[in-house]
């Protein structure tokens, strides 16, 4: 079986059937070298990073996070 998730939890339990994905870590780090709105998504095994020039750039990201959760 196959399972596309994007960003790649840290861990999958199968409970009778049912899969449980655990949280995974998602971290902000300010960018003074990004314009204002802007952001940078880096998705890894251990969690996602965040890169922003300012709040709405981080809220941007985290608001293509959970479009791209919605897709797969």
């Amino acid at each position: 079986m196959t399972i596309n998730l994007v960003p790649m939890p840290k861990q999958i339990e199968l409970q009778n059937g049912t899969h449980i994905c655990r949280k995974i870590e998602v971290e902000h780090v300010i960018s003074k070298d990004m314009m204002p709105e802007n952001y940078k998504l880096i998705v890894e095994t251990g969690g996602v990073t965040i890169f922003a020039g300012d709040d709405a750039g981080f809220f941007y990201g985290e608001k293509t996070l959970e479009q791209l959760h919605f897709l797969y």
